[in-house]
C-alpha cells in the first residue's frame, strides 16, 4: 500500500480530514464516479477583479465557532471569498449546484470568521494546499464530529478548484484543499469540488512548500494543540489571515 494512501486510511484513528496523495501510485480499485457531461470544465480566471466588493452582511455566526449547530445559513446559488494570506490575496468563487452541502458549509464557515489566523499546514508540492484546522482547540473540538452527508462528484478536480477533504464517505468537516494540478484520481474517490480559485492562485502557488506530508503526520497535535503548537515547530508555515465575503 502506497505510504500517504495508508494516511488517508489512517485519518479516522486521528479524527483527521484528510485528502490523499496519488502521485506516481495506481489508482486504487474504487468505483468510478462519471462526471455529468453537461458541464463543462472550470476555468482558471487569473485577471484582476476591480468589481468585488463586500456583500451584504449575513447574520452574526460568531457563536457557531463553539456551535455547529448555529450554522444553519443556506449559500446563494454563487458567491465569492477574498482570503487574505501571508503570500497574498486569492479569491474563491464558490457554486451551490456543484456541491449543495459542502457550499452551504464553507458559507456558514466564512460568515462566522472561521479562516482567521490558519495555517495551510499541508503544501504538496504539484498536488494539494491544505488548510482547516483552526488556531484555537476549542473550536476543533467542537466541529471535531459536525459531519456532513456526501456531495455527489459533478466537476472535476481541476488545478485551482477547492474541495473538502475527508477520511471516508460522509466525514467532511471543515477542512479544505486547493488542487495544484488535475487530481482526476479524486473524482473517482468521491471529493466533490465546491468552487474555483478564480484570482490570486500565483499566491496559492507560493505558500511554503519545504515541510511536504509531514506535517500530515502531525494532524491530531495541530488539532489539540493549535497555532501555538504549530508556530513554534513549523515556523516557515503560511497562514490565511482572514477571508470576507465579496459579491
Amino acid at each position: 500500500m502506497p505510504p500517504r494512501l495508508a494516511l488517508l486510511l489512517m485519518a479516522p484513528l486521528l479524527g483527521c480530514n484528510h485528502v490523499a496523495d496519488q502521485r506516481g501510485a495506481e489508482p486504487p480499485p474504487v468505483p468510478v464516479i462519471e462526471i455529468a457531461a453537461d458541464r463543462s470544465p472550470p476555468q482558471l480566471v487569473t485577471e484582476h477583479e476591480p468589481n468585488l466588493r463586500p456583500i451584504n452582511s449575513p447574520p452574526d455566526l460568531r457563536g457557531a465557532l463553539l456551535d455547529p449547530r448555529l450554522a444553519k445559513l443556506r449559500a446563494p446559488p454563487s458567491f465569492r471569498v477574498r482570503f487574505q494570506t501571508t503570500q497574498g490575496a486569492f479569491t474563491v468563487e464558490a457554486i451551490r449546484k456543484w456541491a449543495p452541502l459542502g457550499v452551504d458549509r464553507f458559507y456558514n464557515l466564512v460568515a462566522m470568521g472561521f479562516f482567521t489566523d490558519m495555517a495551510a499546514y499541508r503544501v504538496v508540492k504539484g498536488f494539494v494546499v491544505q488548510f482547516g484546522i483552526h488556531g484555537d482547540p476549542a473550536v476543533n473540538k467542537a466541529w471535531k464530529n459536525a459531519k456532513l452527508k456526501e456531495d455527489a462528484v459533478l466537476t472535476p478536480n481541476l488545478r485551482g478548484t477547492i474541495t473538502f477533504a475527508k477520511a471516508g464517505p460522509n466525514s467532511r468537516t471543515v477542512q479544505l484543499f486547493i488542487n495544484l494540478k488535475d487530481n482526476a484520481v479524486l473524482d473517482k474517490m468521491g471529493f466533490a469540488p465546491i468552487g474555483r480559485v478564480a484570482s490570486g492562485m500565483s499566491n496559492v502557488d507560493r505558500f511554503y512548500d519545504g515541510y511536504g506530508d509531514k506535517t500530515t503526520r502531525k494532524q491530531g497535535v495541530f488539532l489539540e494543540r493549535g497555532n501555538r503548537y504549530m508556530r513554534a515547530n513549523f515556523p516557515k508555515l503560511d497562514y490565511l489571515r482572514a477571508a470576507q465575503l465579496l459579491d
